[in-house]
């Protein structure tokens, strides 16, 4: 979009103003996201590590529950 040529010193300061709010506002709105970014990575990292640490839990309770089924398999006969 090419930039629009006045004839007068300050005839074009209001749009330039506008552009500026709006610049203001856009940098504002792309540092919140970026914040919230940051935070979803946090949450994924620490999601990520809970989730291992549920699924050896898991595989260890398995374990421990096959092996008392056998047991008591065994003992009763």
């Amino acid at each position: 979009m090419p930039l629009p040529i006045y004839k007068h010193p300050n005839e074009g300061e209001e749009e330039m103003k506008k552009g500026w709010v709006r610049h203001e506002k856009l940098c504002s709105q792309l540092e919140a996201c970026s914040l919230d970014l940051k935070q979803n990575e946090a949450q994924m990292t620490i999601l990520t590590a809970t989730g291992g640490e549920l699924k050896e839990k898991h595989k260890k309770i398995r374990g421990l529950l096959e092996e008392a089924k056998a047991n008591g398999i065994q003992s009763a006969q």
